[in-house]
Parts: structure tokens; sequence; C-alpha cells
């Protein structure tokens, strides 16, 4: 994040979690270098207990987020993307992205449909894909 932010290059916390969660772990990380996190909304109370919302911006009725659509969305306004996943839920938006750094069940997905994408074993990975990238 701090790599990218010197140099520019924006980055985006897709998530089909809530964002409750992800505040807790590292909401000071997001501000510090101004990451877009995209996710269901999350509130919590002791009555209630956490309460999600799906996100409003890319919704999607099934996960509540389309990563779909905003891969689309940044690639229409003349981004490149570099995609990194895990899950079955980032297998279509993978497929749109310029690079995909993966693991898990996505990774295995990219593998079954030939999809060229690199392990993530870090994202130091990405970091020197993308440091090769600004030569």
């Amino acid at each position: 994040a701090d790599f990218c932010f010197k140099h520019d290059i924006p980055v985006y916390i897709l998530s089909a979690g809530c964002d409750y969660y992800i505040n807790v772990l590292i909401k000071k990380q997001i501000e510090k270098y101004h990451i877009t996190l995209i996710t269901n909304r999350g509130t919590y109370s002791e009555k209630t207990g956490l309460t999600m919302s799906p996100n409003l911006q890319y919704p999607d009725k099934n996960l509540g987020i389309s990563k779909l659509d905003l891969v689309t969305d940044l690639q229409h306004h003349g981004f490149k993307v570099i995609y990194c996943g895990d899950g079955l839920p980032d297998v279509e938006p993978a497929r749109l992205a310029d690079k995909i750094f993966a693991r898990k069940t996505l990774y295995q997905e990219c593998q079954k449909n030939h999809l060229k994408a690199e392990f993530l074993n870090t994202f130091q990975d990405v970091k020197n894909f993308i440091k090769e990238q600004l030569k």
C-alpha cells in the first residue's frame, strides 16, 4: 500500500464480507494510504449483533457486491487492473483483469480454465510486478 501510495497507484479492497470487520483490522492503513474499500456495510449493536446491508455502488443480488462491475468500471476509465483473490467469487472479475495473482480456489479455477495467473505468496510479488511495469 505504501509503495502504491507513493507512486499514485490506486488500491481497492473488494470484499463480499463487510466493512465492520475490515475497519476493525486495517482502518488506519486504509486512511493513511487512501485505499478505496468497496464492500457490504456492517453495523454492530449489542441488541441486534452484526447487521449487513449490500453495497449500493456495485450491487449484486447474491454477494451484495459485484466485483465484476468494479473491474469493468475501472478498465472503462483507463486503468490496468491487477487482481488478487482467493475465492470462487473472484473468478469472473479475474477473467477481465490485466494481471492475476491468485491463491486457493481462485488459483485452482484459473488453472482449470486456462487463465494465466501467478500464485500469490505475498503482496511483495505484486509490488515486484508493479515495479517492473514502471521501468
